[in-house]
């Protein structure tokens, strides 16, 4: 079994933690403009994608003529503004919470909703230790918001 999969997660969880403390550093050093701020980085996410694709542009040429290009690129437009609206929501969010790591825990709630629509869309299966660890984390995220 290919195990990579386990070392990309750890990457994406590290640097999930280090978006939290720039989130946080971003609404501390400019708390009246976080809007502009983001939307700088953005500019710059599509500045470095931009040179990827030319990096990349003989690959680009060959997606340009894959079959389910269209509904790719739709879904890619639809991904983008997902990105968006996550990110200024957990900006704002993390602006006037009391604790950041308050609203990781209510956004990390997404692997219960993840685990339940991944059951229904594409037909994954639970074992009964998936279901109780579900059911723990459920408790467990609810007796951190019920004690703050």
């Amino acid at each position: 079994m290919n195990n990579k999969w386990i070392i990309f997660a750890s990457i994406a969880m590290l640097v999930s933690v280090f978006s939290v403390i720039v989130h946080k550093y971003i609404n501390i050093y400019n708390s009246k403009k976080n809007d502009l701020v983001l939307a700088m980085v953005f500019l710059f996410v599509g500045i470095f994608s931009l040179f990827y694709i030319i990096y990349n542009n003989k690959a680009l040429y060959n997606f340009s003529n894959y079959k389910n290009f269209k509904k790719t690129m739709l879904l890619a437009v639809l991904l983008s503004l997902i990105i968006i609206i996550y990110t200024v929501s957990f900006s704002y969010a993390v602006k006037i919470s009391p604790k950041s790591c308050y609203c990781n825990l209510i956004v990390n709630f997404n692997i219960l909703l993840t685990a339940l629509i991944g059951v229904f869309l594409f037909k994954e299966h639970l074992n009964l230790y998936s279901i109780l660890g579900l059911i723990l984390c459920f408790f467990g995220l609810s007796l951190i918001i019920y004690n703050t």
